[in-house]
């Protein structure tokens, strides 16, 4: 019966040790899109907040690259890897294929 105990007591606390290593650093961007409605996003693919951030429109994409440049700019390698980084990449894809009107001047394409 100790052995057992002792068995599950140390799963339990490589478990505990495993979840902790895997948090990422605390994200403005992060939990600004969760405030806003996006969920789990840390769970979630970059084709999933892309969607997601399509629906919210244009502006929100655009309000999104604005916080998310300068970080881009200073991140390191696994930086796109975590949500933060995949939040700003959707931000910057909405950005890149939405449509844009060019104005009311008819001569402009």
């Amino acid at each position: 019966m100790g052995m057992r105990r002792t068995l599950s007591v140390t799963t339990v606390a490589l478990a505990l040790l495993a979840a902790g290593c895997n948090k990422e650093p605390a994200s403005v961007i992060v939990e600004k899109v969760k405030r806003d409605g996006a969920g789990e996003v840390e769970k979630a693919s970059l084709e999933s907040i892309t969607q997601w951030v399509k629906k919210r429109g244009t502006a929100y994409a655009d309000e999104l690259w604005a916080q998310c440049e300068p970080l881009k700019k200073a991140a390191d390698a696994a930086w796109s890897d975590r949500a933060e980084g995949r939040v700003c990449t959707a931000a910057l894809v909405v950005r890149q294929t939405s449509y844009r009107p060019l104005g009311t001047d008819p001569r402009k394409y």
